[in-house]
Formats: C-alpha cells, structure tokens, sequence
C-alpha cells in the first residue's frame, strides 16, 4: 500500500512539474525587427535620384559608387557584369559614347523585404545623343532590381536586370 501511496504522489509531482512553465532557452534568436517599409521606399527612391543624377552627368565613378561591390547586372546585348569595377569596365565606354539629356525612372512595385533589402520592378527611359552618328534616341524598357544597403550603410544596386523595349529616333 505504501509503494502505491508513494507512487500517486510521485505522479502528481510530475504532472505539476510538467505543467509549470519551461524558462526561454538561452540561445533563442529575438523576434525580427519590423520593416519600416515607408523608409525603405524612400531610400530606393534616393538611390534611383543619385543614378539619374551621375548618368545624367555622364558620371562614371558616381554610378559606379552606387553598385554593390558584388553587384551583378544583366542587360540584353551587354555581358553579364559581376561586381563594381566589371560595371565600371563595361559601362564606361557606353556612358561616354553618348550625352545623355534625360534619364527617368518609374517604379511599378518596390517591395521591401527587410530594413536592408527591397526588391523593385519597373519602366525607364533614356534619352541621348551618340556622339559618333550625332543622332538623339530615346530607349524606353523595363527593369527588376534587387537594392541593398551595404555593411557601410549605403543603399546600393545589388542586381539589376533590364533590356530595351523600344528605341525611339528623337525628330528635331
């Protein structure tokens, strides 16, 4: 009758210590921090007012402080660029073949993904006058894009593929 008696209360003793409440483990990662999805936005928009900017100015260097140092670029009819110094390589030449007038940008969706990531799709067009033909064009095409902010705290291109829908010759 004892080993019975010591039995029940050794069960209800283990049924109380399972019940109680289990102390956090401490190697628990903390909750994720909210996107602040209007300050993403916005840093995507300053970033795309620097590249308008330094194109426009025919800017090498400064486009190519907006690339990622891994930043990857995919554009129809150029070859795939991997990294900031194969941008600046291959863009260099390009950028200074034309004088560039207008560049703008229209974003359709920009999704923030986390305070340090958005992805973004959208149109642009590129107005510009190739300097050996001294004709003016205008490409109009679409783009996706990947920007990040860097370890420095810079917003940056991380990907970015885009292609020519039309070009369009400028009537004067």
């Amino acid at each position: 009758m004892r080993a019975r008696r010591g039995y029940c209360g050794l069960t209800v003793v283990a049924a109380l210590a399972a019940c109680a409440p289990r102390p956090a483990p401490v190697d628990e990662k903390p909750l994720a921090t909210a996107v602040d999805s209007t300050a993403v936005k916005a840093a995507v928009g300053a970033l795309w007012q620097k590249m308008i900017a330094a194109d426009t100015a025919e800017d090498v260097a400064g486009v190519a402080a907006l690339v990622s140092e891994k930043g990857r670029f995919d554009e129809r009819g150029v070859p795939p660029m991997l990294g900031r110094a194969a941008w600046q390589a291959t863009a260099e030449p390009m950028i200074k073949g034309r004088d560039v007038q207008a560049f703008s940008v229209s974003p359709e969706m920009t999704m923030p993904m986390s305070n340090d990531l958005a992805y973004e799709i959208g149109s642009y067009s590129e107005t510009y006058m190739d300097r050996k033909t001294r004709k003016t064009s205008t490409d109009h095409g679409r783009y996706a894009t990947a920007i990040g902010k860097d370890p420095d705290g810079q917003w940056r291109f991380v990907y970015v593929m885009a292609f020519v829908d039309s070009t369009v010759a400028v009537k004067k």
